[in-house]
């Protein structure tokens, strides 16, 4: 995968899961915990728990998601790679809305930037926590 912009750096950020296992709350239910990553830097811009009974974020959620990446790096990507595990029909509609391109990738191809913060997230979380 190639995703570099005028400058050498790849010019995306990356919506993925952190666990395959969920984050169990006693109260409150499963959530998968959702990342959004700037693949030039691998740095985390923001997480959002998306609950396990919900086919996909909340599009609340999801403008949270990405109006968070935005002011951060004061800006948005030339395109947002999505792991092809992800449901993700109303955030390809609100990428579209804000002119961002959205492409699903599959894990295999995104471990090379996925693979260190979901095994620091395994070893700090364990995949699951009540």
């Amino acid at each position: 995968m190639d995703d570099r912009g005028p400058s050498g750096e790849p010019d995306a950020w990356i919506v993925f899961k952190l666990s395959d296992a969920p984050l169990q709350t006693e109260h409150d239910g499963d959530f998968h915990v959702l990342a959004l990553m700037d693949a030039a830097s691998g740095y985390i811009l923001h997480t959002e728990l998306m609950p396990v009974l919900s086919r996909e974020l909340p599009i609340a959620a999801m403008r949270r998601l990405l109006q968070a990446g935005a002011s951060q790096v004061r800006a948005l990507p030339a395109q947002l790679l999505v792991s092809s595990r992800l449901p993700c029909t109303k955030l390809q509609n609100e990428a579209a809305r804000i002119g961002l391109a959205l492409r699903h990738v599959d894990d295999a191809s995104l471990s090379t930037f996925t693979a260190e913060p979901c095994a620091d997230f395994r070893a700090r979380f364990g995949g699951g926590v009540q």
